[in-house]
């Protein structure tokens, strides 16, 4: 078996590593303790794993959960700045319900750079769906579907996350309507 770490410290100390830096996050890079706003009525947290539960009573915040779904994230460079960042939907409850998800996005060393609460939109619902999350031409592109109680009043839409004066901006495109 061949030692590779000589060559692997000799490319460091040429500026190498930079190249593996560029290469970005990975769900590896995502797995341990990361930051989410506050949410649903419940206050800022740091996760540990990917659900934490609110008991009722707990810092004043209602009984439910908060769910990070690290398994759906997307990667990709939306900053540009070269490297790529993690894009994890995040769902929360409070009393059983089931709020509309948020986009959190990630950097490297697990800092939350900026959230998306897709309940922001110009006629926000009860709940929302995130499907087919990924970054295209360093852009967040997804499909949002809106719907009130267990699916009527669906509105569905193409979803655009850019990067814009160093924060997140939400803009969606004409989607399907239902009425209910």
């Amino acid at each position: 078996m061949k030692n590779w770490a000589p060559l692997l410290a000799a490319l460091s100390l040429t500026g190498c590593s930079a190249i593996a830096g560029a290469q970005g996050l990975t769900h590896r890079s995502i797995s341990g303790a990361l930051e989410v706003p506050a949410s649903c009525e419940h206050p800022a947290t740091v996760m540990k794993g990917d659900e934490k539960t609110w008991k009722p009573g707990s810092n004043d915040s209602p009984p439910g959960n908060t769910r990070l779904e690290r398994d759906r994230a997307a990667f990709g460079d939306i900053t540009g700045d070269g490297s790529s960042e993690a894009i994890v939907p995040m769902m929360c409850n409070a009393g059983g319900v089931a709020w509309p998800y948020w986009l959190l996005i990630y950097g490297h060393n697990g800092e939350l750079l900026g959230a998306v609460d897709t309940a922001k939109i110009e006629n926000p619902q009860e709940h929302s769906l995130i499907e087919n999350l990924r970054v295209e031409n360093g852009d967040v592109r997804f499909d949002l579907s809106t719907f009130v109680g267990a699916g009527t009043s669906l509105e569905k839409y193409q979803a655009t996350v850019a990067w814009t004066k160093g924060k997140p901006e939400l803009t969606l495109s004409a989607g399907e309507s239902s009425g209910g």
